[in-house]
């Protein structure tokens, strides 16, 4: 490609939305000219989970550059062809002039739309105008509300000010229009390194860079930052990496607190560090007796209270150091530097007495409770075998405590017979308060 592309006079069909790249060989270049274009680009190499990475984009245009690798660029084309005609998005395939006899084949595997090189810059560019129309046309609000409402930013130097997409906004719980040291509190301190250099590419010239690191909500993302050489602005496009549980997404994002995946990279990096850790593993007493008597609403009450109580208590005894994660169904970790079994023992014990009040479920009081165990780093631990032990020492409490008859078997049969009209009152004892004479 030679010729660059002028940028249009008046907004380009599609501009204002995502492109999802695949090339194998030449993706930066690519990438480049579109983004001179107005597109926000997400930009890949290999074509591994080309499907996935589409939908999270929120894009209605794809391109696959099969120049060079012709099969897999047909094979990423199947691939794409199901979520871009599921979605009423475009298909466009990149092919050198030596293979357009196989562009049959790439029309059989879905592709709407291809260009054949050499190409210039400007092909290329209103190649991917004609797409997007495609996609317009063929449902662009459709698709738009299937893959769901993007995650981003858009930084003004000039101004110094930052404005977040509403689902940034309400996934980290910010205004539309936060400050930019509220918005770095939620990429962790060890991955602003990365964050940094993006940011310093993008200084040095750079039109388009990307970092990656932990989103609380979201799990492992990438940014891909663009920016303006008009306005010097930046425009970041979050992508989610891994496969993403939408319903568990959105149970993180209540309880406000990191996922697994996130606390075993935290714990990982301080063991690998040599930093000694302890962590408390908390299990909810009663959660699933709540969930059958009162629903799933009232679950989600319950985890959101109960991360608030564990997270306060763990603060008030280890400090702000202290992170919590949800690690799935009703456990939660707590994990810490530096602890030493006392404190460690201390927090513990606050964790406990804190899910020992009962909760409040709308009009009814449910006492759910819980069992806690700590555990301590070894100097050859890694992160599994650190959880490990604080599991074992989980069920350990847990043996200890067994019943002839669980308390939340009897607690969900009361509930039922409750509700079946099986319990009828025979007399109901009056008593003083004040001298318990009944």
């Amino acid at each position: 490609m030679t010729d660059a592309a002028p940028v249009p006079a008046t907004p380009m069909t599609g501009r204002d939305r995502p492109l999802f790249l695949l090339s194998f060989r030449q993706r930066d270049e690519l990438a480049a000219h579109a983004a001179r274009a107005g597109w926000r680009v997400v930009a890949a190499r290999r074509g591994e989970g080309a499907d996935r990475r589409f939908l999270a984009s929120g894009a209605t245009v794809a391109v696959v550059d099969a120049r060079g690798s012709v099969d897999e660029g047909l094979a990423a084309v199947r691939t794409l062809a199901a979520v871009t005609g599921a979605s009423g998005g475009a298909l466009l395939a990149l092919v050198s002039r030596d293979d357009t006899a196989r562009l049959g084949e790439f029309y059989d595997a879905g592709a709407t739309h291809f260009l054949a090189s050499p190409m210039r810059e400007i092909e290329f560019v209103q190649a991917l105008r004609f797409a997007a129309r495609h996609a317009q046309r063929a449902g662009n609000e459709a698709a738009r509300a299937a893959t769901g409402e993007p995650l981003g930013w858009r930084y003004d130097p000039a101004l110094r000010s930052l404005q977040v997409t509403p689902a940034l906004a309400s996934m980290l719980g910010l205004t539309s229009a936060p400050s930019l040291r509220t918005v770095l509190r939620h990429v962790e301190a060890a991955d602003r390194g990365a964050m940094r250099g993006a940011l310093q590419r993008l200084r040095d010239g750079i039109q388009a860079t990307a970092f990656a690191h932990d989103l609380p909500g979201a799990g492992r993302v990438v940014e891909h930052l663009q920016r303006d050489a008009r306005t010097g602005r930046i425009h970041a496009l979050i992508e989610r990496l891994g496969e993403v549980d939408a319903s568990a997404v959105v149970r993180d994002v209540l309880t406000g607190v990191r996922d697994d995946a996130g606390m075993r990279r935290w714990i990982t990096r301080r063991l690998d560090d040599a930093q000694p850790i302890g962590v408390i593993l908390v299990a909810l007493g009663r959660f699933d007796m709540v969930n059958t008597a009162y629903g799933r609403d009232a679950g989600d009450t319950v985890l959101r209270a109960a991360s608030t109580r564990i997270a306060e208590a763990a603060r008030a005894t280890l400090g702000r150091r202290a992170v919590l994660a949800r690690m799935g169904g009703a456990e939660f970790l707590v994990a810490v530097e530096d602890a030493d079994p006392a404190t460690l023992a201390a927090a513990a014990k606050a964790i406990e007495d804190a899910l020992t009040r009962p909760f409040v479920i709308g009009d009814a009081i449910a006492p759910v409770g819980a069992r806690v165990a700590t555990a301590h780093s070894r100097p050859d631990d890694d992160a599994a075998a650190l959880m490990r032990r604080a599991g074992e020492a989980l069920a350990g409490e847990e043996s200890d405590r067994t019943l002839a008859v669980p308390i939340e078997t009897l607690a969900i049969d009361l509930r039922r017979a409750m509700d079946a009209g099986e319990i009828e009152l025979r007399m109901q004892p009056q008593v003083a308060v004040a001298t318990g004479a009944i």
